[in-house]
C-alpha cells in the first residue's frame, strides 16, 4: 500500500496504463517530444512522465517551457532517472511520454 502511493508506485502504474492503451489501440497516449508537445499544445495532456536522457533530444529550455506549460493546464509531471527501470522503459519510448484526457489523433 505505501509503495503504491509513492512516486514510482504512481509512474510504474501509468506506465502500464499507457502500455494497456497502446495494446487496445487507444489513442489517449502521446510518445516522444513531437507528440507531447502536439498533446501539450492541444491541451490534453493529463500525465507528462519523461526522463533525464530527454536532454539529448531537445533543447533544456523548450524542455522548460514544455513542463511549465503542462503544468499550467493542469498536467500532472513526473521525472525518472534514466538508470532506473522504469526510466530505462521511459527513455526507450522517446524519453518522454503523455497520457491524455482525449485523444488528439
Amino acid at each position: 500500500e505505501l509503495l503504491k502511493a509513492s512516486k514510482i508506485g504512481i509512474v510504474s502504474s501509468l506506465l502500464d496504463k499507457l502500455i494497456y492503451l497502446i495494446h487496445k489501440g487507444e489513442p489517449k497516449f502521446a510518445i516522444g517530444v513531437n507528440e507531447v508537445r502536439d498533446a501539450v499544445t492541444n491541451r490534453s495532456i493529463e500525465f507528462l512522465i519523461y526522463s533525464n536522457s530527454i536532454l539529448e533530444k531537445i533543447n533544456e529550455n523548450e524542455f522548460i517551457d514544455l513542463l511549465n506549460t503542462s503544468e499550467t493546464i493542469g498536467g500532472k509531471i513526473y521525472g525518472v532517472d534514466a538508470s532506473t527501470d522504469i526510466g530505462l522503459r521511459i527513455s526507450s519510448l522517446g524519453g518522454i511520454v503523455g497520457l491524455l484526457r482525449f485523444a488528439i489523433r
